[in-house]
């Protein structure tokens, strides 16, 4: 592979098994310790009404994304996932919702942005392009794709449906190309 993702892996976060280089000890042992996933193509689980979200590559991310409203528990309702294809140098995105949260109508945002540097607390410095997607769906949004053969993702998503609310963002630093673009 041409292109390496280097990821810091946070809570709920699974990456896929990559040779990936970690920021810290504590990454690596949150890396070592997460569940192990083979390398997937999207989708991911049944089929809905209309076109499935593709991606090639391999899963280089999985996030849950939490949701909630006044006087009720918190609850998982959807994951994002993120794939990178080395050999198109391309980023691709979806979110897709938890078996609990599956069948209802949901409103979903999805938003890619290709980071030149990153600042310390993981915002986005110089974004060369993003990728945007507002869906309304059931099941699953459609796909974000965005060239990416240098710097940063940031990932940000949310999930809206029956007074619960939702969003997750990755910072700016976690998903990043190897700098000498070689395995």
């Amino acid at each position: 592979m041409r292109a390496l993702l280097a990821a810091a892996l946070g809570a709920g976060l699974v990456a896929a098994p990559l040779a990936l280089s970690t920021a810290t000890a504590a990454s690596a042992a949150t890396a070592a310790s997460a569940p192990s996933t083979a390398a997937l193509s999207a989708p991911l689980a049944a089929a809905s009404a209309r076109a499935l979200p593709t991606c090639s590559g391999r899963r280089v991310l999985r996030a849950e994304v939490w949701a909630g409203k006044p006087g009720h528990a918190r609850q998982k309702a959807a994951y994002i996932h993120v794939f990178y294809n080395g050999s198109t140098r391309t980023a691709c995105a979806f979110v897709n919702s938890t078996e609990a949260t599956w069948g209802i109508a949901k409103s979903f945002s999805l938003k890619l942005w290709n980071c030149v540097s990153t600042t310390a607390s993981g915002g986005c410095v110089s974004a060369l392009r993003n990728a945007v997607v507002r869906d309304s769906a059931p099941g699953r949004s459609r796909t974000a794709v965005l060239p990416f053969s240098r710097g940063c993702l940031k990932i940000e998503a949310s999930v809206s449906y029956n007074g619960f609310q939702g969003s997750r963002t990755i910072p700016s630093g976690q998903l990043c190309i190897a700098s000498d673009n070689r395995a």
